[in-house]
């Protein structure tokens, strides 16, 4: 049952980490849009793809540390209360129970690692997202100004 949990927990993280690939993306565009007049001004007068991609990475990374270390902070912090709450409560039926149904609530040193760990992938896949988003935004916008015909996502005939 335990491992049953911890796949489930694991399909949960995926699903999470999807989730926040698409809204990643989906605020990158929103960024872009807003701010699509200065971005194409930036890019038309010499600004490289690589420096307008770097300026938005940026923000989105500062963005994804201070969210995945407030969730992070909260995590180990509920871990602690848990495994605090099990330690004074020892030989309880809620105890009991508790401990044959989720085992104990120590996660230990290596448990804070996978904590941090979770951070930096979230910070990681933030930045990574929002890297690609702005790059395609940007090739798209390359390919409206030469070919103008193409502006209504009409294929090239």
């Amino acid at each position: 049952m335990a491992r049953t949990t911890v796949l489930i927990g694991m399909g949960v993280l995926i699903l999470v980490f999807t989730a926040m690939i698409l809204t990643v993306v989906f605020a990158t565009r929103g960024a872009l849009s807003g701010n699509r007049h200065i971005i194409e001004v930036l890019h038309f007068v010499g600004a490289e793809s690589g420096f307008v991609a770097r300026e938005f990475q940026k923000h989105f990374l500062k963005i994804s540390i201070k969210g995945s270390a407030a969730g992070g902070a909260l995590a180990a912090l509920l871990f602690a209360a848990a495994n605090l709450w099990q330690s004074n409560s020892r030989a309880t039926p809620q105890s009991e129970q508790a401990t044959a149904l989720f085992g104990s609530f120590t996660i230990g040193f290596g448990g804070y690692l996978g904590i941090f760990a979770t951070i930096l992938v979230i910070a990681l896949l933030t930045t990574l997202t929002a890297r690609l988003t702005v790059m395609k935004t940007i090739d798209e916008i390359d390919l409206i100004r030469s070919d103008p015909a193409r502006a209504d996502g009409a294929p090239k005939s």
